[in-house]
């Protein structure tokens, strides 16, 4: 539940209500709230009813004007589905079948320009990164890099590489979501000219999970 404008109702009657909403699909009812002073009252009146803070996260936007990387170096761009980059991220996120099923078909029907990217060291793919190139923005997602490869400047050379394609397809700004608690994503972020634009959660009941 992602609410877009104040309600003119109750909150004391609108939260039941979109519990119910939820109960009737047998589908667990998670807020997802910002911190657009708007939702504070939301947020409030959810946690004194025992919602469960979770998954705090940042969006943070790269604007126009930015410096354009240089091209990477042992990288696999496809601006379609590309059953490597499916195997890799399957494979490393641990996705049992049916979510795998899941990931790939909305893989599979992204609408906009994509590219999935690949980083690759003697043969092996060792990194992954999705991006998806809309109205002017590159949104960056699913950034994975192998544990054994990690500290070598891997994660930057995908985002950087992203960002090329981006520039040649009149995408210049860009966008990711990073775990607030990954000060060392968060770091390599702002090097690149990332800011935070806002912070975001959900909230669940433990008491409503099914």
């Amino acid at each position: 539940m992602h609410p877009l404008y104040p309600s003119n109702v109750k909150l004391i009657e609108k939260i039941p209500y979109c519990e119910a909403l939820f109960r009737e699909k047998d589908i667990l009812c998670r807020f997802k709230l910002n911190d657009d002073p708007d939702l504070t009252e939301l947020d409030t009146a959810l946690a004194a009813q025992g919602y469960t803070l979770d998954a705090p996260a940042l969006l943070m936007h790269r604007p126009k004007g930015c410096d354009i990387p240089r091209e990477q170096g042992n990288i696999e761009v496809s601006d379609s589905f590309n059953p490597e980059w499916m195997r890799f991220f399957v494979s490393a996120k641990g996705l049992d079948d049916r979510d795998a099923r899941t990931f790939e078909y909305m893989l599979r029907h992204i609408l906009p320009e994509r590219r999935f990217i690949l980083k690759t060291e003697g043969g092996l793919t060792v990194g992954c990164v999705l991006a998806v190139y809309e109205r002017g923005f590159t949104g960056l997602f699913d950034l994975y890099v192998d544990e054994a490869h990690r500290g070598k400047g891997l994660g930057l050379s995908l985002v950087q590489q992203a960002l090329v394609e981006g520039a040649r397809i009149n995408c210049p700004e860009a966008y990711l979501q990073v775990d607030e608690t990954n000060e060392r994503a968060i770091r390599l972020y702002r090097g690149m000219g990332f800011e935070v634009a806002y912070r975001y959660w959900y909230r669940y009941s433990a008491a409503l999970k099914l």
